[in-house]
């Protein structure tokens, strides 16, 4: 019995389905589908009754699943024995954020992560929440950073930080006069906005949509905030942004909602059993908790 069959088998029991092993799992279905079929070849008996919703053990299944627990963690004692002997963390991991994290908060935290571990490479694309899952849903990426919970199958979300999201506008924009800003402030007002799939405009849109008022118009949009923060500079109107990336520029001002605006960013990931994954998101979280 290899580790990888067993490892399928106690994902799909534990997820419900082999769909959800799989993204979990990081491989394809048919890869999944062929591990426990290579299993229940090698035993000689059936272990899941696939069903179209949900897979569900067969008493021998039953057997089978609580044995394979037992192998699986005495191997996952053995590496990381093996692991805490050797010391060095290396390897490569594919990052995938949207842009509030991947433009303003992760470089200066993975400057510090490869101080301290130089093994291990980081590659980062950044574009926005929507596209950051679709890379890891489509193993393009090892780990997302994203600023919306979503709850996909056979992928864990986990808390990373929370941000405020503030109105940005020029100096002499009335707003600029007010300590804050209400919700209700936005309404008749035109921004300048992110497009479809921004985890910055899914949080406002919900919050105003639970408030009952209106989404203000956005007749230009932009993929990337840094060039949404430049039209307001350049005279384009005004726009809700993370605190984050407001820029040190006299001529612009960022006023807080009242009550605040607050928008939570996530680790989005499948097992955590490949080592620098597993390094790196604990070294982010321990940084911004510390920070």
């Amino acid at each position: 019995m290899d580790s990888r069959e067993l490892e399928s088998f106690i994902t799909t029991v534990e997820k419900g389905s082999i769909s959800r092993a799989a993204a979990f799992l990081g491989l394809s279905q048919p890869a999944v589908s062929k591990h426990i079929s290579k299993l229940e070849e090698e035993l000689g008996t059936d272990l899941l009754v696939r069903g179209h919703a949900r897979s569900l053990l067969t008493r021998q299944g039953e057997v089978v699943y609580r044995y394979a627990l037992q192998v699986l963690e005495l191997q996952r004692a053995v590496r990381k024995e093996i692991a805490e002997t050797s010391g060095e963390v290396e390897g490569l991991v594919r990052l995938s954020a949207s842009s509030i994290p991947g433009d303003f908060l992760l470089p200066e935290l993975l400057v510090r992560f490869r101080r301290s571990y130089p093994r291990v490479e980081v590659e980062v694309s950044v574009s926005d929440t929507k596209q950051a899952l679709s890379d890891l849903m489509e193993r393009r990426a090892d780990l997302a950073v994203v600023g919306a919970e979503r709850n996909l199958p056979g992928l864990a979300s986990t808390h990373f930080f929370t941000d405020e999201l503030v109105l940005l506008c020029p100096r002499e924009h009335p707003f600029a006069k007010r300590e804050s800003i209400l919700q209700e402030d936005l309404a008749g007002q035109e921004l300048v906005g992110r497009i479809d799939g921004s985890g910055t405009r899914h949080v406002l849109e919900e919050a105003l949509r639970n408030e009952g008022r209106a989404i203000p118009a956005s007749p230009l949009r932009f993929g990337h905030t840094a060039a949404l923060v430049k039209a307001v500079a350049a005279g384009g109107g005004i726009a809700v942004v993370s605190s984050l990336a407001v820029p040190p520029d006299g001529n612009l001002v960022a006023r807080p909602f009242a009550p605040p605006l607050l928008r939570p960013f996530f680790f989005v990931h499948g097992s955590l059993a490949f080592r620098p994954v597993k390094t790196l998101v604990e070294f982010l979280r321990q940084e911004v908790e510390t920070s």
